[in-house]
């Protein structure tokens, strides 16, 4: 059966985890029925009458999972998603009475357990325990500890699953990796130095009981038990390391093996040069190789370079403790971690016509650009425009990849795809996008954490923007006639029944049919299904009078934490705590100020 693999990269989202979440749930859902159907199972639950239904017949031809990567909020619903792999957890749709609970810890995590209330509580700060971030970060831990024991179950493996899985956390690593470039000149004897700080752990779910795991990725064995070894406490630890949001949440603390650093491989550019063998994303050398489309011009290669200390610098066995924050701070879209690990070192055809592998990225906030009109050359050039701005200029700088903005944007590349959020018209006859798309965007992506129903919101748009993908995006060229058609889905078009899923598609500013990747079967391909709540203007749960006590008292706990924490002297110490009892309640209500303005340029008018 042809196969077409596909790498998950989960971007960073802060609050809008939920959206990612959405998608992830409706992409199991529509892979999960696929395969039931081809195993014979009986899902007559996938026919609701629907006029826009389609057939449930299994295509011949399979997507397969190949590869994850995740950084920050994407981190976490990644780990979420591998815990799942294995068992069935119930979609949360429309259809869904949302309770304490739904049994799905991707709605469950994102939606029902993480909340602004929890994260302003202070039992963080309880006795000597030291500040470590604005906000209260243990109800983080609690979730991960709740998400985790999915891994003990192994009663549904999940067929679209590759059998060896590798899964990437992106971490901020605070400490750093030193590198050493020898250069030739007088004085030169230590070389020029550089410092690694985008860092990355790998780990590898491996069907076969961790026997084939390379030694550059910790193994993840799902089993009774599993979430309590040693390897899946790593995996929740970097997650929450992925997430850890500078300053706003606390820092992580993370020991790995000093060695993955020298096993560790970068692709170097100009490395190799001229004409080598072409490879198939699983290594094979492709045939013919007498054809001139069997080899290709290589630009570089794949080298281990060591760091400047070796591991036994480090003491204790090699193990190297590090600090962690935010994955997302120097790689928010890991995109090529994935698709490395998913090529297998090799690089996948990008035409739609030959095309059998692609990473799908999933983006909560792809247009976070100033407006042109939005330049104030006097306020950013003054000395606090420019402190100010500093910190966010060397994130954005840190984050731009051309190269890959190119190949995404470019429509006749079908090895790469992205779903971003797009809310439409409630009207189906009138199809405009509504901005913003999302509900959980404001007061700097932390929107989300102020009402469940913002986060539910987001939550469904995500479900719906995947099937919309799915049905009209995520497809390969299916016309015979007109000499366009991908050897994956060619077999289909000897069965009759492939017509209700054709669509058109623009293949070199030509309009050719195609067929979805995935197919979406019964009322999975419905516009009815994935019905969309309404925008939530005016949120039940969210009293901005109640959100500003809360703000106050733990301002109350983290502001003497913090003077204490700066060691001033005794005057000055006394000062600053005199100083922020007369300037508390004006502190309270600039926050909750911008909160405000925030959330009405979205559209939102809390109590």
């Amino acid at each position: 059966m042809p196969v077409f693999r596909i790498g998950l990269v989960m971007a960073g989202a802060v609050s809008a985890g939920a959206y990612t979440a959405g998608v992830v749930d409706f992409l199991l859902e529509a892979l999960d029925a696929i395969e039931d159907v081809r195993a014979g199972l009986d899902r007559s639950d996938l026919k609701a009458g629907f006029d826009d239904e389609t057939e449930l017949v299994a295509p011949p031809y399979r997507a397969e999972i190949g590869a994850m990567s995740g950084t920050s909020a994407g981190a976490m619903v990644t780990a979420i998603t591998t815990a799942v792999l294995n068992t069935r957890i119930p979609p949360v749709t429309g259809e869904t009475t949302p309770g304490e609970t739904t049994g799905n810890p991707l709605y469950d995590c994102w939606v029902e357990q993480i909340h602004i209330d929890k994260l302003l509580s202070t039992d963080d700060l309880e006795g000597d325990s030291p500040l470590r971030s604005i906000l209260n970060s243990k109800p983080l831990d609690a979730i991960v500890a709740g998400a985790l024991p999915y891994a003990d179950r192994v009663d549904h493996p999940r067929a679209y699953v590759q059998d060896h899985l590798p899964v990437y956390m992106c971490v901020g690593n605070m400490r750093g990796v030193a590198y050493s470039l020898r250069l030739e000149g007088v004085g030169a004897e230590s070389g020029h130095q550089m410092t690694l700080h985008a860092d990355h752990l790998a780990f590898e779910i491996d069907k076969a009981g961790g026997a084939h795991v390379p030694s550059d990725r910790i193994p993840l064995n799902p089993g009774p038990g599993a979430s309590a070894t040693d390897g899946w406490q790593l995996f929740g630890q970097a997650c929450l390391a992925s997430g850890a949001f500078p300053i706003g949440l606390a820092p992580r603390l993370l020991n790995r093996d000093f060695s993955d650093y020298f096993r560790r491989e970068w692709f170097i550019p100009n490395a190799v040069t001229g004409m080598v063998r072409r490879k198939d994303g699983a290594g094979h050398p492709l045939e013919p190789d007498d054809s001139p489309a069997s080899w290709t011009f290589a630009s570089g290669a794949l080298q281990a370079l060591p760091p400047l200390y070796t591991p036994t610098a480090f003491g204790n066995e090699g193990r190297y403790p590090f600090i962690c924050v935010d994955g997302g701070v120097f790689n928010n879209e890991p995109l090529e971690l994935c698709r490395r690990a998913l090529s297998n070192g090799a690089r996948h055809p990008r035409d739609p016509r030959a095309a059998n592998a692609a990473v799908l990225m999933i983006d909560p906030f792809p247009d976070l650009a100033e407006p042109p009109d939005a330049f104030d050359p006097a306020a950013m050039g003054s000395l606090i425009g420019v402190a100010g701005r500093l910190f966010g200029v060397l994130i954005a700088q840190s984050r731009f990849k051309p190269e890959e903005l190119a190949l995404v944007r470019d429509e006749n590349v079908a090895s790469r795809f992205a779903i971003l959020p797009s809310r439409r018209h409630p009207d189906p006859k009138d199809d405009r996008a509504m901005s913003p798309a999302i509900a959980s965007g404001g007061v700097n992506a932390f929107g989300g954490f102020l009402s469940r129903a913002f986060r539910h919101h987001d939550y469904m748009l995500g479900r719906r923007n995947c099937q919309r993908f799915l049905k009209t995006s995520f497809v390969l060229p299916a016309d015979r006639e007109a000499g366009d058609l991908n050897p994956i889905v060619a077999p289909w078009l000897d069965d009759p029944r492939h017509v209700q899923f054709l669509d058109d598609y623009t293949l070199d500013d030509r309009t050719v049919k195609a067929l979805p990747i995935i197919p979406l079967l019964g009322k999975l391909a419905s516009r009815h299904y994935t019905a969309m709540p309404p925008w939530p203007a005016t949120p039940d749960d969210l009293d901005l009078a109640a959100l500003s006590a809360k703000v106050k008292a733990r301002l109350d706990k983290v502001a003497p934490r913090l003077i204490d924490t700066l060691e001033l002297p005794r005057g000055w110490c006394m000062g600053a705590r005199a100083a922020y009892g007369l300037g508390r309640s004006k502190l309270v209500n600039w926050v909750m100020s911008q909160i405000r303005t925030s959330l009405a340029a979205s559209g939102l008018r809390p109590r």
